[in-house]
């Protein structure tokens, strides 16, 4: 993305006269991370991004609008026809990841659809917040190839892979 563009926090509106107070570019120049005034948890919202150019001098299509929903749900996106999709980098390789997966839909926890479709790949993604401090144990199960990431903190740019698994599982095995 263009810097300059990518963070001029007018080319971003949101839904129900929501504010977009800051506009940073991340370090892989495709993501870019809002900062807004008080949204209300457990709301769906609509983004409407315009006047953005690619580092090539592309412009994006004006009034591009993705939904997101403020909350306590995770944000479960599928691509499907991937390829063999058998192997993480057959999603990420995919040339419409991370943007365009053909369905997004929340769930209310890190659990993904199960016997539903061949040669896809999904992405979950969302926050965890803990109650308490102490010791936290992640796990995962996957039917083929799956890897899972968390950040030190709120910052995506900070994520880690802290499991993977090379290939089928039973539903939590």
């Amino acid at each position: 993305m263009d810097v300059a563009r990518a963070e001029q926090t007018a080319n971003y509106a949101i839904t129900d006269g929501k504010t977009v107070t800051a506009a940073v570019l991340q370090d892989d120049r495709l993501t870019v991370r809002l900062t807004t005034s008080s949204l209300a948890l457990d709301t769906d919202y609509t983004v409407t991004v315009n006047n953005l150019r690619t580092v090539a001098g592309v412009d994006l299509p004006a009034n591009h609008q993705t939904d997101f929903y403020y909350g306590n749900r995770i944000l479960a996106e599928y691509w499907l026809n991937i390829g063999g999709g058998n192997a993480v980098a057959d999603l990420t390789n995919n040339t419409y990841f991370p943007y365009s997966p053909n369905t997004r839909e929340f769930a209310t926890n890190f659990e993904a659809r199960r016997n539903w479709a061949d040669a896809y790949g999904g992405r979950m993604r969302g926050y965890i917040t803990p109650t308490t401090t102490g010791n936290y144990w992640f796990w995962i199960a996957s039917d083929n190839s799956s890897e899972l990431w968390l950040s030190s903190d709120s910052n995506p740019d900070n994520k880690a892979r802290i499991a993977y698994v090379p290939g089928y599982t039973s539903s939590r095995e």
